[in-house]
């Protein structure tokens, strides 16, 4: 997401109704959960008038493809600061990987780089838990 690039918006006030946005501002800093804010403008439409306060949906579609690995926030070990999360090595141990986590997706964070596809992250019990300790998997 970047200044200037558009957006979709809709309501539910004009179901069916697509208005055309771009964004304006997007804050340097998140807060303590990662949400930025984000400024969108408008033409407002003398078919469809929007007034302020009104409730909106936008849309920020993506142009990349990227693939995100994504694992519950739940899971860290640590802080944002020194991100880490349990696995379970080959053996059946937990181990601990650090990882870079990237953007936040409601109770999810995305993982830019330490954690490897096929890799099962534990999510559940984690007080219960330190390097080396033997687990099993356990699928919901």
């Amino acid at each position: 997401m970047e200044e200037g690039q558009q957006v979709k918006i809709t309501t539910d006030i004009y179901p069916g109704v697509v208005f055309k946005g771009k964004i304006t501002f997007i804050s340097e800093k998140g807060d303590e959960v990662h949400n930025y804010q984000v400024e969108v403008t408008l033409n407002n439409r003398k078919d469809h008038p929007l007034r302020s306060g009104s409730f909106a949906n936008v849309d920020f579609e993506q142009k990349n493809h990227v693939k995100r690995m994504l694992i519950p926030k739940s899971a860290l070990i640590q802080s944002l600061d020194n991100p880490m999360v349990y696995v379970i090595d080959s053996s059946g141990k937990a181990a601990v990987k650090q990882i870079t986590p990237g953007d936040s997706y409601e109770n999810n964070i995305a993982v830019i780089k330490g954690l490897n596809p096929g890799d099962t992250v534990i999510t559940s019990g984690l007080i219960n838990i330190t390097a080396g300790t033997p687990v099993k998997s356990v699928k919901k």
